[in-house]
């Protein structure tokens, strides 16, 4: 009879530890979703903040170049520097990676290029690239160097971030 008690005995503690192994494993799954959870939060907050310092930098770049000269044959309109918009929701993309991004809306920047074949082009990408008038009669000018807009905020915005936040800049708009 005392065998039999103490095989019951082991009997119900194995049980036991099994629903104890299952219960600790739900727990550690829950802080893990918990912390997945307020790590994104986090980021969020970051990119947040990020995306606010790239977007006025993209225009700090753009006033310099506006303020480095007065045109005498057009009347500006603005409409390029009001196209320059950040984009304030920070999307989670399939790969797990968090983006936010600062967006050059075509609607307010497309203009004829001459150097293109006179399809139509991006006004800022043209500005940051350089562009010309080559062989045909300018409207305004002839040729404008680039400006590196682009390249410069990255190499500003890059070095203020933490080691855990990588800047990547993909052009995804029309033609260049």
């Amino acid at each position: 009879m005392v065998g039999f008690l103490v095989q019951s005995f082991f009997l119900f503690w194995s049980v036991r530890m099994e629903n104890i192994d299952v219960w600790a494993n739900q727990v550690v799954e829950s802080l893990k979703r918990e912390l997945e959870d307020e790590a994104k939060k986090y980021y969020k907050k970051e990119l947040n903040k990020l995306g606010q310092d790239l977007h006025k930098s993209f225009l700090s770049k753009w006033d310099e170049y506006l303020h480095s000269y007065t045109p005498k044959q057009y009347v500006r309109t603005g409409r390029t520097r009001q196209g320059i918009k950040l984009d304030k929701k920070v999307a989670l993309k399939h790969d797990g990676t968090l983006e936010i991004s600062v967006q050059f809306e075509d609607s307010y920047m497309k203009q004829y290029d001459f150097n293109k074949g006179g399809a139509k082009r991006n006004v800022f990408m043209a500005m940051n690239d350089g562009w010309g008038s080559f062989g045909a009669k300018p409207d305004r000018f002839a040729y404008s160097p680039p400006l590196h807009i682009i390249e410069r905020v990255e190499s500003e915005i890059s070095r203020a971030l933490p080691d855990n936040i990588k800047l990547e800049i993909k052009w995804t708009g029309g033609k260049q």
